[in-house]
């Protein structure tokens, strides 16, 4: 599993520690410990799925693998809930639960009679249950009985061949990354919402929750355009400024000057650009249309102009008044006026460290 699928699950497991910890607090909350729970079951199922894409599978054909695929995955939510429910307090049931406490490996793995004898006995047991936990709201439907039903039938009457087991490898590879996708657009955010009514009294819980569902980039993004920019007359820095970046499809990456003059934006597409620069005080500027490509540095230096001042002068009476200072109420924009646009080479020399663009 690669680090991004990983980083999910690792996730989804903090969020269960801090859900566990506070679980006193929703004791009746139906709603967030069925999204609770679902969320336990979507993690196994990514592990089972993590399972069967790095088992060893021979003797088996594609459409076997892909039966095989489908029922261990489904068999493994069923157990997990299945073993929930059969050692809660109101519904606990030894006898039961021994029948199911099968390992993650035992539903996918062995001789294909004994994959399916387990599978057999893990419907039995849900025939014997299911009413009963949709009643008590666990995160299970007839749907999904049937569903898993038709799973064990055809992975029972598919008809084994030879071959290397890498359909089943693509086909569990595939299901993960679908499974952490919901995981992260659906799960993580809906236990959010679900906890938001606790905030007022709890906020240490709901700031918890947001910690272990944070989603940090694991990707470095790259610099692509960094921006230098002084005052025209005395060459000092111009600080605060917004630099606004336009692509051609009207999208905007804005950034501040520092205390140097400087700003840089990254992780920018192949596209062409323009710029615009404003500051309080000054003569807003605009860079014209230029080519950028994915993966290259660029550095602007430009200049901006301190917005005109102009002499206010007031006549009454035919007489002439002191004159005073005023901003120029609507100064006008300059343009591509005493810009320049270099491309940085950022490849290393043998021996030696990346360069890095001056002053970005």
């Amino acid at each position: 599993m690669d680090a991004v699928r990983q980083m999910v699950l690792t996730r989804g497991d903090k969020g269960d520690v801090v859900l566990e910890t506070y679980s006193g607090l929703f004791t009746l909350n139906a709603p967030l410990n069925a999204k609770k729970l679902e969320i336990v079951d979507r993690i196994i199922l990514i592990r089972s799925y993590d399972v069967i894409a790095k088992t060893i599978l021979t003797g088996l054909t594609s459409m076997k693998d892909v039966n095989l695929l489908i029922m261990g995955g489904e068999g493994i939510v069923w157990v997990s809930q299945l073993k929930e429910y059969l050692k809660a307090p109101l519904t606990a049931d030894h006898v039961e639960y021994a029948k199911i406490d099968f390992c993650l490996t035992d539903l996918i793995t062995g001789t294909a009679a004994n994959i399916y004898a387990k599978h057999v006995i893990i419907q039995g047991v849900i025939e014997n249950h299911v009413s009963d936990m949709i009643t008590r709201d666990y995160p299970i439907t007839l749907v999904m009985r049937d569903n898993y039903s038709t799973a064990i039938t055809n992975y029972h009457t598919a008809v084994p061949g030879w071959g290397n087991g890498e359909v089943i490898r693509i086909a569990a590879n595939g299901q993960i990354a679908i499974q952490c996708q919901i995981l992260t657009n659906e799960n993580f955010i809906s236990i959010k919402n679900l906890v938001m009514p606790y905030g007022t009294a709890n906020p240490l819980f709901i700031s918890q929750i947001g910690i272990a569902y944070s989603a940090p980039s694991t990707t470095e993004r790259k610099k692509c355009i960094g921006i230098g920019i002084t005052e025209s007359t005395s060459g000092i820095a111009v600080v605060g400024y917004t630099f606004s970046l336009i692509a051609s499809d009207g999208t905007v990456y804005a950034v501040t000057g520092n205390d140097m003059g400087n700003a840089v934006v990254k992780s920018l597409k192949t596209d062409v650009y323009s710029g615009l620069i404003v500051r309080p005080g000054y003569v807003e500027k605009r860079i014209l249309p230029f080519g950028y490509t994915a993966g290259k540095f660029l550095k602007i230096e430009t200049v901006m102009v301190l917005t005109p001042m102009t002499e206010k002068v007031e006549i009454k009476d035919g007489e002439e008044k002191d004159g005073s200072l005023k901003i120029d109420a609507a100064p006008k924009i300059a343009v591509d006026k005493d810009t320049v646009i270099t491309e940085v080479d950022m490849t290393p020399a043998k021996g030696k460290k990346r360069s890095k663009p001056d002053k970005f």
